[in-house]
Protein backbone atom coordinates (compact mmCIF):
# COMPACT_ATOMS: atom_id res chain seq x y z
CA UNK A 1 0.00 0.00 0.00
CA UNK A 2 1.75 3.55 -0.97
CA UNK A 3 1.40 6.43 1.70
CA UNK A 4 1.66 9.97 1.42
CA UNK A 5 4.95 11.46 1.50
CA UNK A 6 5.41 14.84 2.88
CA UNK A 7 8.39 16.91 1.09
CA UNK A 8 10.80 17.98 2.92
CA UNK A 9 12.38 21.46 2.41
CA UNK A 10 15.46 22.99 3.39
CA UNK A 11 14.34 25.94 5.83
CA UNK A 12 13.29 23.89 9.42
CA UNK A 13 9.53 24.48 9.93
CA UNK A 14 7.92 23.34 13.22
CA UNK A 15 6.86 19.57 13.08
CA UNK A 16 2.91 19.29 13.44
CA UNK A 17 1.57 17.52 16.10
CA UNK A 18 0.52 13.52 15.37
CA UNK A 19 -3.25 14.68 14.58
CA UNK A 20 -2.31 17.87 13.24
CA UNK A 21 -0.67 15.51 10.43
CA UNK A 22 -3.23 12.81 10.40
CA UNK A 23 -5.74 15.50 9.07
CA UNK A 24 -3.40 16.83 6.37
CA UNK A 25 -2.72 13.09 5.35
CA UNK A 26 -6.06 12.61 5.20
CA UNK A 27 -7.09 15.58 2.63
CA UNK A 28 -3.69 14.68 0.81
CA UNK A 29 -4.73 11.42 -0.24
CA UNK A 30 -8.31 12.61 -1.23
CA UNK A 31 -6.31 15.30 -3.48
CA UNK A 32 -4.03 11.94 -4.95
CA UNK A 33 -7.51 10.35 -5.60
CA UNK A 34 -8.72 13.18 -7.65
CA UNK A 35 -6.08 13.44 -9.22
CA UNK A 36 -5.35 9.67 -9.99
CA UNK A 37 -9.05 9.21 -11.33
CA UNK A 38 -9.17 12.91 -13.61
CA UNK A 39 -5.62 13.57 -14.23
CA UNK A 40 -3.04 16.39 -13.17
CA UNK A 41 -5.14 18.87 -11.10
CA UNK A 42 -5.67 22.58 -11.77
CA UNK A 43 -3.55 24.65 -9.03
CA UNK A 44 -6.58 26.60 -8.49
CA UNK A 45 -8.21 23.33 -7.60
CA UNK A 46 -5.32 22.34 -5.21
CA UNK A 47 -5.27 25.71 -3.56
CA UNK A 48 -9.01 25.80 -3.04
CA UNK A 49 -8.73 21.96 -1.47
CA UNK A 50 -6.11 23.33 0.63
CA UNK A 51 -7.70 26.10 1.75
CA UNK A 52 -11.37 25.40 1.80
CA UNK A 53 -11.95 21.93 2.20
CA UNK A 54 -15.10 21.20 3.65
CA UNK A 55 -13.66 19.83 6.75
CA UNK A 56 -9.82 19.64 6.40
CA UNK A 57 -9.37 23.08 4.57
CA UNK A 58 -6.59 25.46 6.43
CA UNK A 59 -9.70 28.42 6.94
CA UNK A 60 -12.39 25.47 7.37
CA UNK A 61 -10.75 23.19 9.84
CA UNK A 62 -10.02 23.78 13.76
CA UNK A 63 -6.92 24.80 13.76
CA UNK A 64 -5.91 28.27 14.90
CA UNK A 65 -4.73 30.49 11.87
CA UNK A 66 -5.17 33.89 13.21
CA UNK A 67 -2.60 35.41 16.33
CA UNK A 68 0.60 33.96 17.89
CA UNK A 69 -0.66 30.54 17.15
CA UNK A 70 -1.27 30.57 14.03
CA UNK A 71 0.36 31.98 11.10
CA UNK A 72 0.14 35.20 10.42
CA UNK A 73 -0.85 38.35 12.14
CA UNK A 74 -3.67 40.60 10.50
CA UNK A 75 -3.71 44.67 11.05
CA UNK A 76 -6.49 44.34 13.35
CA UNK A 77 -5.22 42.45 15.59
CA UNK A 78 -2.21 44.85 15.85
CA UNK A 79 -3.99 47.47 17.83
CA UNK A 80 -7.72 48.51 17.76
CA UNK A 81 -6.51 51.84 16.41
CA UNK A 82 -6.49 50.10 12.78
CA UNK A 83 -10.60 49.47 13.63
CA UNK A 84 -11.21 52.36 14.81
CA UNK A 85 -9.67 54.33 11.80
CA UNK A 86 -11.69 52.35 9.51
CA UNK A 87 -15.04 52.96 11.62
CA UNK A 88 -14.30 56.47 10.72
CA UNK A 89 -14.42 56.15 7.17
CA UNK A 90 -17.14 54.00 7.78
CA UNK A 91 -18.94 57.24 9.53
CA UNK A 92 -17.95 59.37 6.94
CA UNK A 93 -19.74 57.25 4.14
CA UNK A 94 -22.35 56.85 5.94
CA UNK A 95 -23.04 60.72 6.64
CA UNK A 96 -22.19 61.24 2.69
CA UNK A 97 -24.52 59.13 1.99
CA UNK A 98 -27.46 61.01 3.65
CA UNK A 99 -26.58 63.81 2.54
CA UNK A 100 -27.05 63.08 -1.18
CA UNK A 101 -30.52 61.64 -0.31
CA UNK A 102 -34.08 63.30 0.60
CA UNK A 103 -34.29 61.16 4.02
CA UNK A 104 -32.00 62.53 6.80
CA UNK A 105 -31.04 58.88 7.55
CA UNK A 106 -30.19 56.11 5.46
CA UNK A 107 -32.25 53.09 6.46
CA UNK A 108 -31.19 50.67 6.38
CA UNK A 109 -27.07 50.90 6.52
CA UNK A 110 -25.54 47.95 6.71
CA UNK A 111 -21.81 46.53 6.94
CA UNK A 112 -21.10 43.42 4.92
CA UNK A 113 -17.64 42.27 6.41
CA UNK A 114 -16.34 39.40 3.68
CA UNK A 115 -14.31 36.89 5.90
CA UNK A 116 -13.95 38.02 9.44
CA UNK A 117 -11.05 36.14 10.74
CA UNK A 118 -11.85 35.64 14.34
CA UNK A 119 -13.91 38.71 14.43
CA UNK A 120 -11.70 41.37 16.53
CA UNK A 121 -12.20 43.77 13.45
CA UNK A 122 -15.89 43.28 13.62
CA UNK A 123 -15.72 43.74 17.36
CA UNK A 124 -13.78 46.89 17.90
CA UNK A 125 -15.46 48.50 14.14
CA UNK A 126 -18.72 47.90 15.87
CA UNK A 127 -17.44 49.34 19.03
CA UNK A 128 -16.12 52.56 17.88
CA UNK A 129 -19.31 52.58 15.88
CA UNK A 130 -21.53 52.65 18.90
CA UNK A 131 -19.32 54.86 20.56
CA UNK A 132 -20.21 57.16 18.04
CA UNK A 133 -24.14 56.19 17.85
CA UNK A 134 -23.60 55.17 14.47
CA UNK A 135 -23.90 51.51 14.65
CA UNK A 136 -25.40 50.07 11.70
CA UNK A 137 -28.55 48.64 10.84
CA UNK A 138 -27.16 44.99 10.57
CA UNK A 139 -23.49 43.71 10.53
CA UNK A 140 -23.37 41.25 8.15
CA UNK A 141 -20.30 38.52 7.89
CA UNK A 142 -19.78 36.06 4.54
CA UNK A 143 -17.57 33.54 5.88
CA UNK A 144 -17.20 29.66 5.04
CA UNK A 145 -15.80 28.90 8.24
CA UNK A 146 -18.22 27.06 10.61
CA UNK A 147 -15.06 27.21 13.29
CA UNK A 148 -14.47 30.88 12.59
CA UNK A 149 -18.59 31.78 12.26
CA UNK A 150 -17.99 30.42 16.39
CA UNK A 151 -15.44 32.10 17.18
CA UNK A 152 -16.67 35.43 15.74
CA UNK A 153 -19.97 35.03 17.09
CA UNK A 154 -18.49 34.33 20.55
CA UNK A 155 -16.21 37.46 20.55
CA UNK A 156 -18.73 40.10 19.56
CA UNK A 157 -21.38 38.67 21.84
CA UNK A 158 -19.48 39.58 24.34
CA UNK A 159 -18.30 42.72 23.84
CA UNK A 160 -21.93 44.01 22.51
CA UNK A 161 -24.42 41.32 23.67
CA UNK A 162 -27.28 44.17 23.19
CA UNK A 163 -26.51 44.46 19.81
CA UNK A 164 -25.53 40.25 18.41
CA UNK A 165 -29.18 39.72 17.04
CA UNK A 166 -28.03 42.38 14.46
CA UNK A 167 -25.09 40.29 13.54
CA UNK A 168 -26.24 37.65 10.81
CA UNK A 169 -23.90 35.34 9.15
CA UNK A 170 -24.12 34.46 5.59
CA UNK A 171 -22.57 31.64 3.32
CA UNK A 172 -23.12 33.93 0.14
CA UNK A 173 -23.43 37.94 -0.86
CA UNK A 174 -26.96 39.25 0.09
CA UNK A 175 -29.50 38.00 -2.33
CA UNK A 176 -32.02 41.22 -1.50
CA UNK A 177 -31.27 45.02 -2.32
CA UNK A 178 -29.05 46.94 0.57
CA UNK A 179 -27.28 50.15 1.23
CA UNK A 180 -24.08 50.53 2.88
CA UNK A 181 -20.16 49.21 3.25
CA UNK A 182 -18.53 46.30 2.15
CA UNK A 183 -15.15 45.45 3.92
CA UNK A 184 -12.92 43.30 2.82
CA UNK A 185 -10.15 42.96 4.51
CA UNK A 186 -7.25 40.28 3.32
CA UNK A 187 -9.40 38.75 1.35
CA UNK A 188 -8.58 39.14 -1.96
CA UNK A 189 -4.97 37.62 -1.55
CA UNK A 190 -6.94 34.28 -0.64
CA UNK A 191 -8.39 33.64 -3.97
CA UNK A 192 -7.40 31.19 -5.50
CA UNK A 193 -4.96 31.75 -8.28
CA UNK A 194 -3.52 29.43 -11.21
CA UNK A 195 0.25 29.47 -11.85
CA UNK A 196 1.92 29.38 -15.08
CA UNK A 197 5.28 29.33 -16.52
CA UNK A 198 7.18 30.93 -19.57
CA UNK A 199 8.31 28.15 -21.76
CA UNK A 200 9.89 28.32 -25.42
CA UNK A 201 8.00 32.23 -25.26
CA UNK A 202 4.43 30.93 -24.48
CA UNK A 203 3.16 30.75 -21.27
CA UNK A 204 2.28 27.12 -19.41
CA UNK A 205 -0.60 26.38 -16.47
CA UNK A 206 1.90 24.83 -13.94
CA UNK A 207 -0.55 21.74 -12.76
CA UNK A 208 -0.48 19.59 -9.64
CA UNK A 209 0.58 15.37 -10.30
CA UNK A 210 1.99 13.06 -8.57
CA UNK A 211 5.30 11.02 -8.09
CA UNK A 212 5.12 7.56 -7.08
CA UNK A 213 8.40 6.20 -5.69
CA UNK A 214 8.15 2.52 -5.94
CA UNK A 215 11.31 1.84 -3.37
CA UNK A 216 9.52 3.55 -1.05
CA UNK A 217 6.16 2.57 -2.25
CA UNK A 218 5.35 6.74 -1.38
CA UNK A 219 3.30 9.60 -3.13
CA UNK A 220 4.17 13.28 -3.41
CA UNK A 221 3.00 16.27 -5.08
CA UNK A 222 5.04 17.31 -8.05
CA UNK A 223 4.36 20.28 -10.88
CA UNK A 224 3.08 19.94 -14.17
CA UNK A 225 3.35 21.69 -17.27
CA UNK A 226 0.11 22.10 -19.39
CA UNK A 227 -0.47 23.98 -22.92
CA UNK A 228 -2.02 27.64 -22.09
CA UNK A 229 -6.25 28.06 -22.85
CA UNK A 230 -7.64 30.97 -23.95
CA UNK A 231 -8.23 32.26 -20.78
CA UNK A 232 -4.49 32.13 -19.55
CA UNK A 233 -3.52 33.15 -23.79
CA UNK A 234 -5.62 36.15 -23.54
CA UNK A 235 -4.09 37.33 -20.36
CA UNK A 236 -0.94 36.90 -21.11
CA UNK A 237 -1.16 38.71 -24.29
CA UNK A 238 -2.72 41.98 -22.61
CA UNK A 239 0.19 42.01 -20.56
CA UNK A 240 2.41 41.76 -23.41
CA UNK A 241 0.38 44.58 -25.41
CA UNK A 242 1.03 46.70 -22.04
CA UNK A 243 4.85 46.66 -22.27
CA UNK A 244 5.35 44.21 -19.54
CA UNK A 245 8.08 41.06 -20.80
CA UNK A 246 8.28 38.22 -18.86
CA UNK A 247 11.35 36.27 -18.96
CA UNK A 248 11.77 32.86 -20.08
CA UNK A 249 11.36 30.71 -17.31
CA UNK A 250 9.56 32.61 -15.00
CA UNK A 251 6.95 31.30 -12.88
CA UNK A 252 4.25 33.21 -11.50
CA UNK A 253 0.78 33.27 -11.03
CA UNK A 254 -2.40 35.00 -11.89
CA UNK A 255 -5.90 35.16 -10.52
CA UNK A 256 -8.80 34.66 -13.04
CA UNK A 257 -11.84 33.49 -9.98
CA UNK A 258 -11.91 37.91 -9.66
CA UNK A 259 -13.87 37.83 -12.56
CA UNK A 260 -16.24 35.47 -11.48
CA UNK A 261 -16.32 36.51 -7.53
CA UNK A 262 -16.49 40.34 -7.74
CA UNK A 263 -19.66 40.73 -9.67
CA UNK A 264 -21.55 38.36 -6.73
CA UNK A 265 -20.87 41.02 -4.55
CA UNK A 266 -22.32 43.92 -5.62
CA UNK A 267 -25.21 42.09 -7.68
CA UNK A 268 -27.92 43.56 -4.94
CA UNK A 269 -25.87 46.74 -3.51
CA UNK A 270 -28.08 49.71 -4.21
CA UNK A 271 -25.91 52.13 -2.76
CA UNK A 272 -23.01 51.99 -1.19
CA UNK A 273 -18.84 52.05 -1.09
CA UNK A 274 -16.54 48.88 -0.92
CA UNK A 275 -13.29 48.87 0.22
CA UNK A 276 -10.55 46.45 -0.32
CA UNK A 277 -7.71 46.10 2.04
CA UNK A 278 -4.47 43.90 1.16
CA UNK A 279 -1.33 43.02 0.18
CA UNK A 280 -0.24 43.23 -3.33
CA UNK A 281 1.38 45.48 -6.49
CA UNK A 282 0.43 47.29 -9.15
CA UNK A 283 0.35 45.13 -12.53
CA UNK A 284 3.88 46.96 -13.30
CA UNK A 285 5.31 46.29 -10.47
CA UNK A 286 3.83 42.67 -10.07
CA UNK A 287 5.09 41.50 -13.29
CA UNK A 288 8.32 43.39 -13.65
CA UNK A 289 11.04 40.78 -15.11
CA UNK A 290 12.78 40.79 -11.98
CA UNK A 291 10.29 38.65 -9.81
CA UNK A 292 10.72 34.85 -11.82
CA UNK A 293 9.11 33.57 -8.89
CA UNK A 294 6.40 35.52 -8.81
CA UNK A 295 4.25 36.33 -5.61
CA UNK A 296 2.58 33.01 -4.53
CA UNK A 297 4.32 32.05 -0.76
CA UNK A 298 3.31 29.37 1.97
CA UNK A 299 2.74 30.46 6.12
CA UNK A 300 3.12 28.01 8.62
CA UNK A 301 3.54 28.77 11.66
CA UNK A 302 4.61 32.29 11.13
CA UNK A 303 7.16 31.45 8.60
CA UNK A 304 7.41 31.66 5.12
CA UNK A 305 8.66 29.37 2.62
CA UNK A 306 7.77 28.21 -1.04
CA UNK A 307 7.05 24.39 -0.77
CA UNK A 308 3.51 24.97 -1.80
CA UNK A 309 2.26 21.29 -1.15
CA UNK A 310 3.78 20.71 2.09
CA UNK A 311 0.97 20.02 4.43
CA UNK A 312 -1.94 20.53 2.55
CA UNK A 313 -4.95 21.86 4.97
CA UNK A 314 -2.45 23.07 7.83
CA UNK A 315 -0.48 26.17 6.04
CA UNK A 316 -1.67 29.36 4.37
CA UNK A 317 -1.40 29.62 0.51
CA UNK A 318 -1.23 33.42 -0.76
CA UNK A 319 -0.56 35.30 -3.42
CA UNK A 320 0.26 39.10 -3.95
CA UNK A 321 -3.11 41.47 -4.90
CA UNK A 322 -2.55 42.61 -8.68
CA UNK A 323 -4.81 45.67 -8.01
CA UNK A 324 -4.40 47.04 -11.67
CA UNK A 325 -6.80 43.90 -12.43
CA UNK A 326 -9.10 44.63 -9.24
CA UNK A 327 -9.76 48.08 -10.20
CA UNK A 328 -10.47 47.22 -14.09
CA UNK A 329 -12.09 44.31 -13.47
CA UNK A 330 -14.82 46.88 -10.57
CA UNK A 331 -14.75 49.80 -13.61
CA UNK A 332 -15.50 47.31 -16.15
CA UNK A 333 -18.74 46.39 -14.01
CA UNK A 334 -19.92 49.93 -13.78
CA UNK A 335 -18.47 51.22 -10.47
CA UNK A 336 -16.89 54.08 -9.60
CA UNK A 337 -13.36 54.25 -8.88
CA UNK A 338 -12.89 56.22 -5.27
CA UNK A 339 -9.12 55.89 -4.52
CA UNK A 340 -6.19 53.32 -4.28
CA UNK A 341 -3.48 54.29 -1.58
CA UNK A 342 -1.45 52.79 0.96
CA UNK A 343 -2.56 51.60 4.53
CA UNK A 344 -1.03 54.09 5.84
CA UNK A 345 -1.88 56.75 4.00
CA UNK A 346 -5.41 55.70 4.81
CA UNK A 347 -5.21 55.13 8.48
CA UNK A 348 -3.75 59.13 8.62
CA UNK A 349 -6.76 60.11 6.94
CA UNK A 350 -8.96 58.56 9.12
CA UNK A 351 -7.50 60.06 12.15
CA UNK A 352 -5.00 57.75 13.38
CA UNK A 353 -2.92 60.41 14.42
CA UNK A 354 -5.36 62.03 16.53
CA UNK A 355 -6.37 58.98 18.14
CA UNK A 356 -2.50 58.34 18.78
CA UNK A 357 -2.49 61.61 20.25
CA UNK A 358 -5.29 61.03 22.68
CA UNK A 359 -3.91 57.37 23.32
CA UNK A 360 -0.80 59.26 24.61
CA UNK A 361 -2.72 61.67 26.67
CA UNK A 362 -4.76 58.80 28.69
CA UNK A 363 -1.09 57.19 29.20
CA UNK A 364 0.00 60.23 30.79
CA UNK A 365 -2.65 60.88 32.83
CA UNK A 366 -2.71 57.35 34.17
CA UNK A 367 1.07 58.20 35.53
CA UNK A 368 3.11 56.36 32.70
CA UNK A 369 6.39 57.06 33.98
CA UNK A 370 8.44 54.66 32.68
CA UNK A 371 6.77 55.40 28.84
CA UNK A 372 6.26 51.12 28.58
CA UNK A 373 2.28 52.08 27.75
CA UNK A 374 3.94 54.53 24.91
CA UNK A 375 6.38 52.34 23.94
CA UNK A 376 4.28 49.35 23.34
CA UNK A 377 1.87 51.57 21.51
CA UNK A 378 4.06 53.23 19.69
CA UNK A 379 5.59 49.89 18.13
CA UNK A 380 1.82 49.17 17.14
CA UNK A 381 1.69 51.92 15.40
CA UNK A 382 4.56 51.50 13.36
CA UNK A 383 3.71 48.40 12.80
CA UNK A 384 0.74 49.84 10.77
CA UNK A 385 2.46 52.58 9.15
CA UNK A 386 5.94 52.54 8.47
CA UNK A 387 6.67 51.56 4.95
CA UNK A 388 8.91 48.30 6.07
CA UNK A 389 6.09 46.85 7.94
CA UNK A 390 2.33 47.25 6.91
CA UNK A 391 2.07 50.71 5.99
CA UNK A 392 3.20 50.41 2.41
CA UNK A 393 2.71 47.16 1.95
CA UNK A 394 -0.68 47.04 2.33
CA UNK A 395 -3.13 48.90 0.10
CA UNK A 396 -6.65 50.62 0.10
CA UNK A 397 -8.73 50.37 -2.86
CA UNK A 398 -12.30 51.66 -2.75
CA UNK A 399 -15.30 51.72 -5.27
CA UNK A 400 -18.60 53.20 -5.30
CA UNK A 401 -21.89 51.80 -6.38
CA UNK A 402 -24.22 55.22 -7.00
CA UNK A 403 -21.86 56.85 -5.07
CA UNK A 404 -18.86 59.49 -6.40
CA UNK A 405 -18.16 61.29 -3.16
CA UNK A 406 -14.45 61.78 -2.37
CA UNK A 407 -13.56 60.28 0.47
CA UNK A 408 -11.42 61.32 3.31
CA UNK A 409 -8.98 58.23 3.98
CA UNK A 410 -7.44 59.03 0.40
CA UNK A 411 -7.07 62.62 0.62
CA UNK A 412 -3.45 62.66 2.18
CA UNK A 413 -1.92 60.69 -0.35
CA UNK A 414 -3.96 58.98 -3.75
CA UNK A 415 -2.25 56.45 -5.51
CA UNK A 416 -4.18 56.10 -8.53
CA UNK A 417 -1.59 56.86 -11.40
CA UNK A 418 -0.06 53.79 -10.10
CA UNK A 419 -2.98 51.91 -11.69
Amino acid sequence: MQRFSHQKIEEELPVPSEEALALSTELALEIIAEIREKGPMPFSRFFNLALYHPKLGYYTGPQAVFGEAGDFITAPLVSDLFSRSLANQVEEIKRLMQSSTKNSQVDPFDILEIGAGNGTMARDLLLALKAAKQLPTRYLILEVSPDLKARQRALIAESLPEYIDQVEWLDAPPQEAWNGVIIANEVLDALAVERFKIEDGQPHYIDVDIAIDEESRSVRFVSQLRAADASLRQFYQSLLDKGYTLLEGTETEYCPTLESWLPSLFEHLEKGVALFIDYGYDEREYYRPERTTGTLIAHYKHRAHEDFYLYPGLQDLTANVNFTQVATLLVEMGLTFLGYTAQAYFLMGNGLQEMVKAEQEALAEKGDKNDIGWYELSQKVQQLVHPEEMGERFKVLAVGKNFDEALQGFALYDYAHHL
